[in-house]
């Protein structure tokens, strides 16, 4: 049956034509495009590109695999430079001015806290404490102090620092006047080949 041809008359009838002009039955819209599967015009078997050329997959899905190929193996790459970073076992001090040992930190120096002892109470270090750290032998391990300690009224001088923990041995930035708050004074902490205790610092 042609495109025009009535479904209930059988009469023949224009392409674009809505109903059939022998009996009046309405007729079936057509394809505005018939296309043939026998066709051997290369366009009509040709498949729409979209407006930029592409075809209708815009994202290939190899490519899609790609990118999670990609990501994984930086997020690998990520994680095994953060594990072959070597740990530092003297660590920095804290925003207090107190360094903290490292927890995976070992040693034959193992300090648990740093104690400052004071009999005039020098910019209020009397009774101050730091955290520990932990060491190899023979090695130094460097620290402040932040003065005033314990809101000592100012100005106020602190003259030495001495140490009466056996095998310890000491070099610092003072002697020192603190007119302001938050005036570091710097210690070199010297360690003997093994110690397991409180360090105390003597400040005059």
């Amino acid at each position: 049956m042609n495109p025009g041809d009535c479904p209930h008359c059988g009469g023949s009838n224009p392409f674009e034509a809505t109903e059939c002009q022998w009996c009046g039955s309405p007729l079936l819209p057509s394809l505005p495009h018939p296309l043939s599967l026998t066709s051997s015009d290369p366009e009509d078997l040709q498949v729409d590109e979209d407006e930029e050329g592409t075809s209708p997959s815009a994202t290939p899905r190899g490519l899609y695999y790609l990118r999670v190929a990609v990501a994984v193996v930086s997020l690998v790459a990520a994680i095994a430079l953060l594990a072959a970073s070597p740990s530092n076992s003297i660590t920095s001090p804290s925003s207090s001015g107190t360094p903290e040992p490292s927890p995976n930190a070992s040693g034959p120096v193992n300090v648990t806290a740093i104690v400052a002892v004071s009999p005039d109470d020098a910019c209020g270090l009397n009774g101050a404490q730091h955290g520990g750290f932990h060491s190899p032998p023979d090695s130094t391990y460097d620290t402040f102090w932040w003065l005033p300690w314990n809101s000592a009224s100012l100005p106020c001088t602190v003259q030495s620092v001495t140490t009466n923990s056996t095998g310890f041995g000491l070099s610092s930035s003072l002697p020192v006047t603190v007119t302001s708050d938050e005036t570091p004074i710097w210690i070199d902490i010297y360690t003997p080949a093994a110690y397991n205790g409180t360090l105390y610092l003597v400040f005059s």
